[in-house]
């Protein structure tokens, strides 16, 4: 057969040459790519720049104004609850912009403060039983005890006049004076208290908070009854006592704190739980510690 009536053969032509070159096959594998790669980009700025106010939304916000005001909200309330949504959440994604969540303590300290919430929400702990609650009790048994009392009067002598130190000398004085007198009798050697002259049944803490931790709520558990003892001193001047009855600390009956011991197991079961779950999160982190001053 004469060449030029030879079949052409397609292999050979310039277009299916230049398409089996790899440089253009790369350019168009990378043109691809760009063009699929900027559409789910355009895909997904066009999704975060939608605000959705959908039944669900709607929903949320009826529940939330009827649980603060025991009312449901009326159409144009309602409205106004949706656009004041919507301006949050435009604030919000601006923020988020902006990048103002970043290095802020308050922002911070909420976000931990919400996973740390939603951790404890999934810690299940069993039901104790009666063994274990009473194992409980034992080993706390501080906290299911009846704590002492004092019930007292007292004489008080004031700084106001003259100072700390004479006032100091007066109670002195006084203290041989009032032997044998009762509360009246020996009030009238003092000054004015500010509050009572007489107090019943108050337990360390009580007295604490009347008279601040100062000596005289230690002399108050220590004194001997029926006997006016001092001086001591307190966040007001200098007291004589006289103490008219002490209960001892008295624990009690496991039966009568038997919901209390639960409810303290169980806080305390969460707890460990709580705390177990933190190291399981701890633990997909390595912690580095530098011992590199910062520059000031």
């Amino acid at each position: 057969m004469p060449a030029s009536t030879r079949p052409r053969d397609s292999s050979t032509s310039p277009i299916r040459r230049i398409l089996r070159e790899p440089l253009l096959q790369f350019l168009a594998l990378g043109g691809l790519l760009f063009v699929t790669a900027h559409g789910f980009a355009e895909h997904r700025d066009n999704v975060a720049r939608q605000i959705v106010v959908d039944p669900a939304l709607t929903q949320r916000l009826t529940n939330q104004y009827e649980s603060q005001t025991g009312t449901l909200p009326s159409p144009e309330r309602l409205n106004a609850l949706v656009d004041e949504h919507v301006r949050e959440e435009v604030l919000y994604r601006e923020a988020l912009k902006l990048g103002l969540d970043q290095n802020d303590e308050i922002v911070r300290r909420r976000l931990t403060q919400k996973l740390d919430f939603l951790q404890r929400d999934l810690s299940v702990v069993a039901e104790p039983d009666d063994t274990q609650l009473q194992a409980y009790y034992r080993d706390h048994i501080a906290d299911f005890t009846e704590p002492a009392t004092v019930s007292f009067t007292h004489v008080y002598f004031s700084p106001d006049q003259g100072g700390s130190d004479a006032a100091h000398k007066r109670a002195r004085a006084a203290l041989a004076r009032v032997a044998g007198k009762d509360g009246d009798d020996a009030r009238k050697l003092g000054d004015t208290f500010p509050l009572q002259d007489d107090y019943a049944a108050l337990n360390h803490e009580d007295a604490v908070q009347l008279f601040g931790q100062t000596p005289i709520v230690d002399g108050l558990f220590a004194a001997a009854q029926q006997e006016w003892s001092g001086p001591f001193p307190s966040g007001y001047g200098w007291h004589l006592v006289r103490v008219t009855r002490r209960t001892e600390a008295t624990p009690l009956a496991f039966e009568r704190v038997r919901d209390r011991t639960r409810t303290a197991w169980l806080q305390q079961a969460r707890s460990e739980a709580n705390a177990r779950n933190f190291e399981t999160l701890k633990a997909n982190y390595q912690v580095v510690r530098s011992t590199t001053e910062p520059k000031s």
